[in-house]
Protein backbone atom coordinates (compact mmCIF):
# COMPACT_ATOMS: atom_id res chain seq x y z
CA UNK A 1 0.00 0.00 0.00
CA UNK A 2 1.07 3.51 -0.64
CA UNK A 3 2.23 5.78 2.19
CA UNK A 4 -0.93 7.75 3.82
CA UNK A 5 0.44 11.33 4.73
CA UNK A 6 0.60 11.64 8.79
CA UNK A 7 -2.41 13.49 10.59
CA UNK A 8 -1.48 16.69 11.76
CA UNK A 9 1.20 19.83 11.17
CA UNK A 10 4.30 16.67 10.90
CA UNK A 11 5.47 15.70 7.59
CA UNK A 12 7.31 12.16 7.57
CA UNK A 13 10.96 11.58 6.74
CA UNK A 14 12.76 14.62 8.80
CA UNK A 15 13.15 12.97 11.98
CA UNK A 16 14.19 9.64 13.43
CA UNK A 17 12.41 6.60 13.07
CA UNK A 18 10.04 5.67 16.30
CA UNK A 19 10.58 2.81 17.96
CA UNK A 20 7.17 1.23 18.90
CA UNK A 21 6.89 -1.42 21.59
CA UNK A 22 4.03 -1.74 24.35
CA UNK A 23 6.06 -1.46 27.59
CA UNK A 24 6.95 1.85 26.07
CA UNK A 25 3.74 2.82 25.86
CA UNK A 26 2.26 1.17 28.77
CA UNK A 27 4.96 3.45 30.95
CA UNK A 28 4.16 6.53 28.96
CA UNK A 29 0.23 6.20 29.38
CA UNK A 30 0.51 6.97 25.57
CA UNK A 31 -2.29 6.31 23.39
CA UNK A 32 -1.00 5.53 19.69
CA UNK A 33 -3.33 5.93 16.74
CA UNK A 34 -2.20 4.64 13.33
CA UNK A 35 -3.91 5.22 10.05
CA UNK A 36 -4.07 4.40 6.42
CA UNK A 37 -5.91 3.57 3.33
CA UNK A 38 -6.26 0.83 1.34
CA UNK A 39 -5.39 1.04 -2.24
CA UNK A 40 -5.12 -1.90 -3.99
CA UNK A 41 -5.74 -5.36 -4.35
CA UNK A 42 -4.36 -6.96 -1.18
CA UNK A 43 -0.81 -8.68 -2.35
CA UNK A 44 0.47 -11.79 -1.62
CA UNK A 45 2.14 -11.05 1.33
CA UNK A 46 -1.02 -9.49 2.68
CA UNK A 47 -3.38 -12.78 2.29
CA UNK A 48 -0.91 -15.00 4.13
CA UNK A 49 -0.91 -12.72 7.77
CA UNK A 50 -5.03 -13.49 7.83
CA UNK A 51 -6.19 -16.35 9.68
CA UNK A 52 -8.51 -19.24 8.53
CA UNK A 53 -11.63 -16.95 10.40
CA UNK A 54 -10.04 -13.73 8.53
CA UNK A 55 -10.46 -15.45 5.29
CA UNK A 56 -13.62 -16.80 5.44
CA UNK A 57 -15.15 -13.12 6.15
CA UNK A 58 -13.00 -12.28 3.23
CA UNK A 59 -14.74 -14.37 1.02
CA UNK A 60 -17.82 -13.23 1.83
CA UNK A 61 -16.92 -9.83 0.74
CA UNK A 62 -16.99 -9.10 -2.49
CA UNK A 63 -15.55 -6.72 -4.59
CA UNK A 64 -14.02 -3.38 -3.14
CA UNK A 65 -15.02 -4.19 0.52
CA UNK A 66 -13.06 -7.05 0.73
CA UNK A 67 -10.12 -5.15 -0.78
CA UNK A 68 -10.81 -3.24 1.97
CA UNK A 69 -10.93 -5.42 4.64
CA UNK A 70 -8.23 -7.60 3.74
CA UNK A 71 -5.43 -4.53 3.64
CA UNK A 72 -6.80 -3.21 6.84
CA UNK A 73 -7.08 -6.39 8.81
CA UNK A 74 -3.10 -7.41 7.18
CA UNK A 75 -1.57 -3.73 8.06
CA UNK A 76 -3.65 -3.90 11.62
CA UNK A 77 -1.73 -7.31 12.13
CA UNK A 78 1.51 -5.78 11.00
CA UNK A 79 1.02 -2.79 13.77
CA UNK A 80 -0.04 -5.33 16.64
CA UNK A 81 3.71 -7.32 15.91
CA UNK A 82 5.35 -4.48 16.62
CA UNK A 83 4.38 -3.82 19.97
CA UNK A 84 3.99 -7.50 20.94
CA UNK A 85 7.43 -8.32 19.44
CA UNK A 86 5.61 -11.38 17.75
CA UNK A 87 5.10 -12.55 14.31
CA UNK A 88 1.91 -10.89 12.53
CA UNK A 89 0.69 -14.07 11.09
CA UNK A 90 0.80 -15.65 15.06
CA UNK A 91 -1.17 -13.21 15.97
CA UNK A 92 -4.91 -14.83 17.57
CA UNK A 93 -7.82 -12.65 18.79
CA UNK A 94 -10.77 -13.37 20.65
CA UNK A 95 -13.58 -11.33 22.21
CA UNK A 96 -14.29 -10.63 25.64
CA UNK A 97 -17.38 -11.24 27.81
CA UNK A 98 -19.54 -8.23 27.15
CA UNK A 99 -20.36 -5.74 29.80
CA UNK A 100 -24.18 -6.07 29.01
CA UNK A 101 -24.64 -9.53 29.24
CA UNK A 102 -21.55 -11.13 29.80
CA UNK A 103 -21.64 -13.44 26.25
CA UNK A 104 -18.61 -13.93 24.87
CA UNK A 105 -19.95 -14.27 21.66
CA UNK A 106 -19.39 -10.33 20.66
CA UNK A 107 -17.72 -8.49 23.38
CA UNK A 108 -14.87 -6.23 22.76
CA UNK A 109 -11.98 -7.54 20.35
CA UNK A 110 -9.17 -9.05 22.16
CA UNK A 111 -5.57 -10.20 21.60
CA UNK A 112 -5.39 -14.07 22.53
CA UNK A 113 -2.09 -14.85 21.46
CA UNK A 114 0.68 -15.98 21.15
CA UNK A 115 0.87 -14.75 24.69
CA UNK A 116 -1.53 -13.27 27.02
CA UNK A 117 -1.34 -9.33 26.71
CA UNK A 118 -3.17 -6.31 28.23
CA UNK A 119 -2.42 -4.35 25.28
CA UNK A 120 -5.65 -2.70 24.36
CA UNK A 121 -6.88 -1.50 20.95
CA UNK A 122 -9.69 -0.38 18.55
CA UNK A 123 -10.24 -0.73 15.19
CA UNK A 124 -12.49 1.50 13.11
CA UNK A 125 -13.28 0.92 9.47
CA UNK A 126 -15.08 3.31 6.99
CA UNK A 127 -14.66 2.80 2.88
CA UNK A 128 -10.78 2.37 1.99
CA UNK A 129 -9.99 4.33 5.24
CA UNK A 130 -8.92 2.78 8.42
CA UNK A 131 -7.94 3.70 12.12
CA UNK A 132 -6.26 1.85 15.05
CA UNK A 133 -5.90 3.00 18.24
CA UNK A 134 -3.26 1.21 20.78
CA UNK A 135 -2.90 1.80 24.84
CA UNK A 136 -3.02 -0.01 28.08
CA UNK A 137 -6.29 1.19 29.11
CA UNK A 138 -9.64 0.84 27.51
CA UNK A 139 -9.85 2.53 24.13
CA UNK A 140 -12.28 3.38 21.41
CA UNK A 141 -11.87 4.63 17.96
CA UNK A 142 -14.46 5.51 15.35
CA UNK A 143 -13.83 6.83 11.55
CA UNK A 144 -16.32 7.82 9.78
CA UNK A 145 -16.42 8.97 5.73
CA UNK A 146 -19.29 11.77 5.93
CA UNK A 147 -22.19 11.96 4.05
CA UNK A 148 -25.70 13.56 3.47
CA UNK A 149 -27.79 11.78 6.07
CA UNK A 150 -31.20 12.91 7.69
CA UNK A 151 -30.03 13.97 10.63
CA UNK A 152 -32.98 15.13 12.51
CA UNK A 153 -34.79 11.49 11.78
CA UNK A 154 -31.22 9.64 13.46
CA UNK A 155 -30.71 12.05 15.76
CA UNK A 156 -34.23 11.00 17.44
CA UNK A 157 -32.81 7.68 18.43
CA UNK A 158 -29.20 8.25 18.67
CA UNK A 159 -28.50 11.60 20.31
CA UNK A 160 -29.18 13.24 23.97
CA UNK A 161 -31.57 16.19 24.24
CA UNK A 162 -28.27 18.70 24.31
CA UNK A 163 -26.77 17.35 21.90
CA UNK A 164 -30.26 17.52 19.56
CA UNK A 165 -30.48 21.19 20.60
CA UNK A 166 -26.72 21.45 20.03
CA UNK A 167 -27.24 20.57 16.06
CA UNK A 168 -30.33 22.24 15.64
CA UNK A 169 -28.63 25.89 16.48
CA UNK A 170 -26.57 25.14 13.64
CA UNK A 171 -26.68 26.46 9.94
CA UNK A 172 -28.08 23.65 7.99
CA UNK A 173 -24.55 24.09 6.10
CA UNK A 174 -22.83 22.87 9.19
CA UNK A 175 -25.17 20.38 10.52
CA UNK A 176 -23.64 17.24 8.57
CA UNK A 177 -20.16 17.71 10.34
CA UNK A 178 -21.43 18.32 13.47
CA UNK A 179 -23.58 15.14 13.39
CA UNK A 180 -20.90 13.24 12.65
CA UNK A 181 -18.73 14.85 15.38
CA UNK A 182 -21.53 13.63 17.87
CA UNK A 183 -21.78 10.22 16.14
CA UNK A 184 -18.26 9.63 16.12
CA UNK A 185 -17.30 10.43 19.58
CA UNK A 186 -20.13 8.84 20.83
CA UNK A 187 -19.07 5.40 19.07
CA UNK A 188 -15.75 5.97 20.16
CA UNK A 189 -17.04 5.72 23.59
CA UNK A 190 -19.24 2.83 23.60
CA UNK A 191 -16.63 0.86 21.70
CA UNK A 192 -13.98 2.19 24.57
CA UNK A 193 -16.41 0.38 27.53
CA UNK A 194 -17.50 -2.28 25.60
CA UNK A 195 -21.28 -1.98 25.02
CA UNK A 196 -21.17 -1.29 21.62
CA UNK A 197 -24.54 0.09 19.92
CA UNK A 198 -26.39 -2.11 23.01
CA UNK A 199 -26.39 0.52 24.73
CA UNK A 200 -29.42 3.32 24.59
CA UNK A 201 -27.80 5.98 22.80
CA UNK A 202 -29.65 9.10 23.93
CA UNK A 203 -27.72 8.47 27.36
CA UNK A 204 -24.66 8.66 26.35
CA UNK A 205 -24.15 12.89 26.35
CA UNK A 206 -20.65 13.44 24.65
CA UNK A 207 -20.46 17.00 24.71
CA UNK A 208 -20.28 17.95 21.04
CA UNK A 209 -20.31 21.58 21.82
CA UNK A 210 -17.25 21.27 24.09
CA UNK A 211 -13.69 21.71 21.29
CA UNK A 212 -11.24 19.78 21.05
CA UNK A 213 -11.97 17.49 24.24
CA UNK A 214 -14.42 16.11 26.77
CA UNK A 215 -14.60 14.17 29.83
CA UNK A 216 -17.56 11.96 29.52
CA UNK A 217 -19.83 9.92 31.97
CA UNK A 218 -20.76 6.79 30.94
CA UNK A 219 -20.73 3.21 32.24
CA UNK A 220 -19.46 4.52 35.93
CA UNK A 221 -18.45 1.19 37.31
CA UNK A 222 -15.92 0.52 34.57
CA UNK A 223 -14.41 4.06 34.81
CA UNK A 224 -15.37 6.04 37.72
CA UNK A 225 -13.16 9.13 36.32
CA UNK A 226 -15.38 9.18 33.86
CA UNK A 227 -14.05 8.67 29.88
CA UNK A 228 -11.97 11.32 27.61
CA UNK A 229 -13.37 11.84 24.34
CA UNK A 230 -12.18 14.20 21.50
CA UNK A 231 -11.90 14.80 17.84
CA UNK A 232 -8.76 13.73 15.79
CA UNK A 233 -7.81 15.83 12.98
CA UNK A 234 -8.17 13.89 9.63
CA UNK A 235 -8.63 14.27 6.10
CA UNK A 236 -11.60 16.94 5.16
CA UNK A 237 -14.19 14.35 3.87
CA UNK A 238 -14.02 12.20 7.54
CA UNK A 239 -14.89 12.67 10.68
CA UNK A 240 -12.35 10.67 13.71
CA UNK A 241 -12.85 10.94 17.54
CA UNK A 242 -11.18 9.10 20.37
CA UNK A 243 -12.02 7.69 23.62
CA UNK A 244 -10.05 6.50 26.61
CA UNK A 245 -10.74 5.91 29.92
CA UNK A 246 -9.77 8.60 31.72
CA UNK A 247 -7.12 8.80 34.90
CA UNK A 248 -7.87 10.92 38.28
CA UNK A 249 -8.54 14.57 37.51
CA UNK A 250 -5.55 15.25 40.21
CA UNK A 251 -3.59 13.20 38.86
CA UNK A 252 -0.45 15.21 37.32
CA UNK A 253 -0.49 12.64 34.54
CA UNK A 254 -3.94 12.93 33.65
CA UNK A 255 -3.13 13.52 30.17
CA UNK A 256 -2.66 11.00 27.71
CA UNK A 257 0.37 11.47 24.76
CA UNK A 258 -2.03 10.90 21.60
CA UNK A 259 0.31 9.97 19.05
CA UNK A 260 -0.56 9.98 15.85
CA UNK A 261 1.23 7.80 12.91
CA UNK A 262 0.59 6.62 9.08
CA UNK A 263 0.36 2.84 8.58
CA UNK A 264 4.57 2.28 7.64
CA UNK A 265 5.28 4.09 11.22
CA UNK A 266 7.47 6.79 10.02
CA UNK A 267 4.96 9.58 11.32
CA UNK A 268 6.13 11.83 14.07
CA UNK A 269 4.03 11.42 17.44
CA UNK A 270 2.29 14.75 18.63
CA UNK A 271 -0.08 16.07 20.77
CA UNK A 272 -1.43 19.25 18.59
CA UNK A 273 -0.83 22.46 20.03
CA UNK A 274 -4.44 22.99 19.70
CA UNK A 275 -5.45 20.03 22.02
CA UNK A 276 -4.64 22.01 25.42
CA UNK A 277 -4.19 20.24 29.16
CA UNK A 278 -7.46 21.84 30.60
CA UNK A 279 -9.22 20.27 27.59
CA UNK A 280 -8.39 16.77 28.89
CA UNK A 281 -9.16 17.93 32.79
CA UNK A 282 -12.51 19.43 32.22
Amino acid sequence: MEQTPVLGRHSPGRHTPVRHSYDALRASRAVDVWVGRSRGEPDEADLALLSPAELTRLRTRRGATGVHYATAHAAVRRILARYLKADAADLAFGTARCVTCRSSAHGKPVITGPDPTSLRFSLSRSGPFWALALAAVDVGLDIEERRELDTRGIGEFALSAAERAFLAGLAERDRQAAFFRCWTRKEAVVKASGHGLSVNLRTVDVMASAAPWARVDHAPALAPDGWVVGDLPVLPALSMALAYRAHRADDPEAVARVAVFDEHGDGRPHPPADWPQSAFLG
